[in-house]
């Protein structure tokens, strides 16, 4: 079973979309020759931080081949960086980064940040839906963010806990949608951010989407992250209901399991 390590949001970091996106924004039309001269005569706002080109994200609305038959319907007004940009971004931020990484989305003017990730473990059975049993499982998410601790701290970074769930485990089975929500602190007893995860199970594996945010506004970028969640989809031929019982991997875990083993809390280091 894979455990993801913690997702660390820096907000000194997250600041990076919104001048990525200005970098990508269409040059404004010239103003009419009186305003153009009242500007002259105005002081100079301070330049806002240029982008280069290769670390410029993809604008929606736009459809993104995420590979292993994934596909991302990126809304208007989100922006998506790629598995390389992402990668970037992660490690600045003092996270531990795999090949499962799929991409990073956000959205203009928002102040969350979405992983994307494709495990290719199987397929994984949803038999024990109705049997998710949240306490145990919370107790396992602690025990494993504990252990990640060890790697934060040896990047210079606080060490954070869990507290509890925001939103207690629960599976769409029409969709096959498994959504959580985990809610921690920091070191020095400062709320950590909240973690909204979602994941869409396939045919060969699962995408896993982490959405973190300040507790202050989670709930409205959860509006957000759900929309995320609708726009990933998998190709016809990788759905879960495409599972061939005669030939295709079952993972060796279910959704108890995949909660448990595949969170820890997020840390968002306050300003």
């Amino acid at each position: 079973m894979r455990r993801v390590g913690f997702v660390v949001f820096l907000v000194a970091v997250a600041s990076l979309p919104v001048a990525a996106w200005s970098s990508q924004a269409k040059k404004k039309a010239a103003p009419p020759p009186e305003k153009e001269a009242a500007a002259e005569a105005a002081p100079a706002e301070p330049a806002e931080p240029e982008v280069p080109p290769e670390d410029r994200p993809q604008i929606g609305p736009k459809k993104i081949e995420l590979g292993d038959d994934l596909i991302l319907d990126l809304p208007a007004d989100f922006g998506f960086f790629d598995r390389k940009q992402g990668k970037k971004l992660m490690e600045k931020m003092g996270n531990q980064v795999d090949d499962s990484l799929r991409g990073l989305v956000f959205k203009k003017d928002g102040s969350w940040l979405m992983e994307i990730e494709y495990v290719s473990d199987g397929y994984v059975k949803d038999d024990d839906a109705a049997d998710l049993k949240p306490d145990d499982i919370l107790a396992s998410i602690k025990d494993g963010t504990e252990q990640a601790n060890e790697f934060r701290k040896e990047k210079g970074f606080p060490g954070v806990h869990v507290l509890g769930w925001t939103d207690s485990p629960r599976y769409e089975r029409a969709q096959h949608h498994l959504i959580w929500g985990i809610k921690g602190k920091l070191d020095d007893g400062k709320p950590a951010s909240t973690n909204f995860y979602t994941r869409v199970l396939g045919r060969r594996g699962y995408v896993a989407l982490n959405l973190m945010d300040d507790p202050s506004t989670i709930e409205a970028s959860k509006v957000d992250g759900l929309t995320v969640l609708k726009a990933t989809t998998f190709k016809q031929g990788a759905r879960y209901e495409d599972f061939d019982s005669k030939s295709d991997k079952v993972a060796e875990y279910g959704l108890a399991a995949l909660v448990a083993g595949g969170a820890g809390v997020a840390a968002l280091k306050l300003a």
